[in-house]
This record gives C-alpha cells, sequence and structure tokens, in this order.
C-alpha cells in the first residue's frame, strides 16, 4: 500500500512539474495514473519475487478498474497514453 501510495504520489507531482516547467497538456486524470503504474511496475523490480507478483496484479487491477470507470461515465479515451 505504501508503494502506491508513494508511486500515485510522485506521478502527481511529476505531471505537476510537467505542467509548470514543460508547458506539457496533461489531458486526461488516465495519463497520472497510468504514470504512477509504470512507477509501481519499475519500483516492483526491486521486490522478491512474490512482491513483484502482487504489485504486477494491482497495477493490472487499477488500470481496468480506470478504464472502467471513464468508459461508464462517457469519456473517451485513446489506448496510447503519454506516460
Amino acid at each position: 500500500m505504501q508503494v502506491g501510495a508513494a508511486a500515485v504520489l510522485w506521478a502527481v507531482w511529476l505531471s505537476q512539474n510537467d505542467m509548470i516547467f514543460n508547458k506539457t497538456v496533461i489531458w486526461s486524470p488516465m495519463q497520472v495514473i497510468y504514470k504512477a503504474t509504470c512507477w509501481i511496475r519499475f519500483w516492483s523490480m526491486m521486490q522478491q519475487e512474490e512482491g513483484q507478483m502482487n504489485l504486477k496484479k494491482a497495477c493490472l487491477q487499477l488500470e481496468t478498474l480506470t478504464m472502467d470507470i471513464f468508459a461508464k461515465n462517457g469519456r473517451r479515451f485513446s489506448n496510447r497514453l503519454e506516460v
């Protein structure tokens, strides 16, 4: 849970910095969520094998849940997200 929370906060921080300093446009909150799952997967490589699998499953569930929520609320999304 701590890794996930840290990854989400880190992704928000990086996205904010991109918007401020690089004038990057964040089109969807999904970009921030996918950036967080990318960091979680990266950090999972430093875990033992069982921990890696748990983190990767959690990332997949979070991505699936996010896509379901956005799709049910009529939001259009692309399979190509900039992370």
